[in-house]
Order: structure tokens, then sequence, then C-alpha cells
């Protein structure tokens, strides 16, 4: 299954979307593949202020107590549900719409801690919510942007340094570790960065 470019409208068309569980790492794939010219269509990359949610269910698998929830974009690094807020929309609002565009689900966003970070290099403010939900609490829908969302699901804490997390993803596990109250030596990464 893959996309194809209709030169007439100037968009993308998607067969639809099919996902496999991936036995090692328990998480949801998409069939897709993207063709070459998909990569070298002209994306708005104006740096814009950025929102997400860190969202962390209570579990007895993982030896932290705790599993977060992933999503990968474009088949490459895995990261949490976040993206550009639109003009005049608040992060919280912002962070609530694109946690439905990439799980499906719309939540009730209270969040615990609200983590800031300031990203020098594309001179954007990026905001994370970090939500907690018991261990019962279920995510039973798919991602509505089903096109940028390859891969997605609940993976324990301990585990997550199993899959290619993007940077900006390890600064907010590393962020959230004091909050979290968990052994330090099963979060930490080592990450560069810039601070103002």
């Amino acid at each position: 299954m893959s996309g194809r470019f209709n030169e007439n409208l100037k968009e993308w068309s998607w067969d639809p979307v099919t996902w496999k569980k991936n036995s090692n790492t328990g998480l949801l794939h998409s069939n897709r593949e993207y063709p070459k010219k998909f990569w070298h269509y002209s994306w708005d990359k104006r740096p814009k202020d950025i929102a997400g949610v860190l969202l962390l269910r209570k579990t007895d698998k993982d030896p932290t107590g705790h599993e977060v929830f992933v999503v990968q974009c474009y088949g490459d690094k895995f990261g949490f549900p976040k993206g550009k807020l639109n003009h005049k929309e608040n992060p919280l609002d912002g962070a609530k719409r694109e946690f439905l565009e990439e799980s499906g689900t719309l939540i009730d966003l209270k969040a615990q801690k609200e983590l800031k970070i300031q990203d020098i290099r594309f001179k954007r403010n990026i905001v994370f919510y970090v939500h907690i939900v018991n261990k019962d609490f279920e995510i039973e829908t798919t991602p509505l942007a089903d096109v940028e969302i390859t891969a997605f699901g609940w993976i324990g804490i301990s585990k997550i340094k199993n899959i290619n997390l993007s940077n900006l993803a390890k600064r907010v596990i590393n962020r959230s570790i004091n909050h979290l109250n968990i052994e330090n030596e099963l979060l930490v990464y080592n990450t560069k960065r810039r601070t103002m």
C-alpha cells in the first residue's frame, strides 16, 4: 500500500492503512510505504511553537510501574504525540488536538506537570503536558493522522531504550524522572543540548 500524488489537485491520496502488532515491542505498525516523491514534497518548515502529551499509564508489567504511549512519525524516530500549534491556539488545546490526531482518542487532559523546553536552534517554545492514567485506561482507536503516524502503542518505561527515540523525546523523559519518582538509571539519556 502506498500513496499517489495528484498533480492537478496538488495533494496526496493514500490506500487504506492496516495495523499489525510487532511481536517484540507490542507496538502497532502501519503497512504503508512512502514513494520517493513523498520525501521531496515541499512542507511548511517555518519554526512554530509545539505542544504535546506525555501520557503514562500505571502498570504491574514494568519494574518502573509505568508504561508510556509512543508514536512513530513517517517510519523514523519514536516520540510522544505532539505538533505545531495553530495560529492563536493555546498550548493545552494544541496538545489535546495533537493527541487526538495521533492516537484517535480525545483525552480529558488534567496535566500533573507541565514541561517547558526552549529550542534555540529552531527558535520555538515546546510544552509537554505529563498526564498519568490508571492501569485500566485503554486507547482502542487508531490514529486519525494515519499517514504521519506509522507505529504507536504502549511500552514499559524500562524498555523505552529498545526503540529509536528522538532527541526531544529523550529530553522529555529525562525532565520527567523526578516527577515520576523512578530509578534514574532506568531512564537517563545522555543528550547533547544547548540551553539559554
